[in-house]
């Protein structure tokens, strides 16, 4: 039985990339694919990140550059780093056909073949995050519960989409950079200076990649206490020596491209100096654009984190067994985003696209909250968590099927009725069960697939104890 249950495993990750490679979108569309795309093939084609060469919309904005002959740009570039090796490899894949006079692939453009190629990459970004963050996830609570939390994240927010149709974004590869950075971070009480110089430098680099990643500061922060409180000040300062050897290279990089430094940074700050312009509290529950009235899962998780803070304060005498220590970690790790939540709805909930993509980043700390919650005593609450999470699952598909068919638009219009609404979700069924573009994606894409499908079928499942794993976070003397 044992060997019949480990031969059904090694096989599960296999068909779940495979379903993902079918389903997801080629086009590589998405909020600020135009800036990604042309990032990428700058620095091929170039070798540098000035995009006024490759950009498609100078028609629209006209041939403008900053004071270093850059066109300006607020967009992050960090990430295209891991966008790099797909886009060298579609341009060798078409070039080998190009040469053999390859018909079946030269009739396709080459921004259509490096655009397949480059939308797989997120599907692999996305595919990763999920895995990493299950397993990260099972050190601390059961196999099942661990599942069922990712899966639950994975539907009930935006995450799928953006990782299957609307590929041309960074959020999902910020994901699988938030598991790592969680992850690596998790020792840092243990961690030699050495390790911990490398942690500033992936920091940093993170960073570089989504901006978004400041608000982990808060995180870092309270590490920093803890530090001082131990009187390891040594810790903190290779710390920030590791974070300011990367961020200071980056400062580099704005000044080239914009004139100035610290561009990203900068367009954070803009909303604080208009203080008026807040909706604090209406607008995470705004109706046509709220982040927990499009996708309440990610309301669910605030409670949860309210429900261990709360745990927390009413015993604080048993605080040093395992189950305590785990609940002072999560709170340590989360509480960045009751912060983040109030900012990114008091100020970009309205717009074009769904408000919870600015969250997606954050997805394995929101699967993290969601999984604590499951272990909560109360049988019946138990079980109206699990009953609901279909419910949660239902409305963000709901929504996003909406949004497909700009039916969000007119969600502030009260006599749209509930058919209407029940009616788009054929578009979130495209995302989610059509099988788009095959003659393409294998006629480009059939190497990396047969090279992952091999190394996750090679893949050894070691078991790995249920729930509360000593770890190294609160192994601390």
């Amino acid at each position: 039985m044992e060997i019949r249950r480990k031969n059904i495993n090694i096989i599960i990750l296999p068909l779940l990339f495979l379903y993902l490679f079918l389903v997801y979108d080629v086009d590589f569309k998405g909020p600020d694919m135009h800036s990604y795309f042309s990032y990428t093939a700058s620095l091929v084609e170039d070798g540098d990140l000035n995009i006024i060469n490759q950009s498609n919309q100078l028609s629209n904005y006209g041939k403008f550059v900053s004071k270093t002959y850059n066109m300006p740009s607020i967009r992050d570039c960090g990430g295209v780093v891991l966008w790099l090796p797909f886009y060298i490899y579609a341009k060798i894949v078409y070039f080998v056909a190009d040469e053999f006079k390859l018909t079946f692939l030269t009739v396709y453009s080459f921004d259509t073949v490096v655009k397949c190629v480059m939308s797989l990459s997120t599907v692999i970004f996305a595919f990763l995050a999920m895995l990493l963050t299950y397993k990260f996830c099972r050190i601390f609570f059961p196999s099942r519960d661990s599942l069922s939390s990712v899966l639950v994240l994975a539907l009930g927010s935006p995450y799928l989409y953006y990782a299957l149709f609307e590929v041309g974004n960074v959020n999902i590869m910020a994901s699988l950079f938030c598991i790592i950075l969680i992850w690596f971070g998790s020792y840092i009480l243990t961690m030699n200076r050495f390790y911990i110089f490398l942690l500033g430098v992936f920091f940093s680099i993170c960073i570089a990649v989504k901006s978004d990643f400041l608000f982990q500061s808060v995180y870092i922060l309270e590490i920093f206490i803890i530090f001082f409180l131990q009187k390891r000040k040594d810790k903190a300062v290779c710390f920030i020596f590791g974070f300011l050897s990367v961020f200071l290279l980056g400062a580099v990089n704005a000044y080239l491209m914009n004139g100035i430094l610290f561009t990203k940074k900068a367009f954070f700050l803009f909303p604080i100096a208009h203080f008026r312009y807040i909706y604090l509290f209406g607008g995470p529950f705004d109706y046509y654009g709220g982040i927990f009235s499009s996708s309440p899962v990610i309301l669910v998780c605030v409670f949860s984190f309210f429900y261990v803070v709360m745990g927390l304060m009413k015993k604080t005498d048993d605080i040093k067994n395992s189950g305590k220590l785990q609940d002072v970690y999560f709170v340590i790790l989360s509480g960045y985003l009751c912060i983040k939540i109030l900012f990114i709805g008091g100020f970009f909930s309205y717009g074009s696209d769904l408000p919870v993509r600015l969250l997606l980043l954050d997805f394995p700390v929101f699967v993290l909250l969601y999984a604590r919650l499951m272990q909560i005593r109360k049988n019946y609450l138990k079980r109206l968590l699990q009953s609901g999470a279909l419910l949660l699952i239902s409305w963000n598909l709901l929504h996003i099927s909406g949004y497909m068919a700009q039916l969000d638009f007119y969600y502030f219009i009260p006599d749209v009725s509930l058919f209407a609404k029940i009616h788009t979700l054929k578009n979130i069924s495209y995302v989610l069960f059509n099988f788009k573009d095959l003659g393409l994606k294998l006629k480009t894409c059939l190497p990396l697939l047969l090279i992952i499908l091999m190394v996750l079928i090679r893949q050894n499942l070691k078991p790995v104890k249920d729930a509360h794993v000593p770890h190294a976070f609160w192994r601390v003397s």
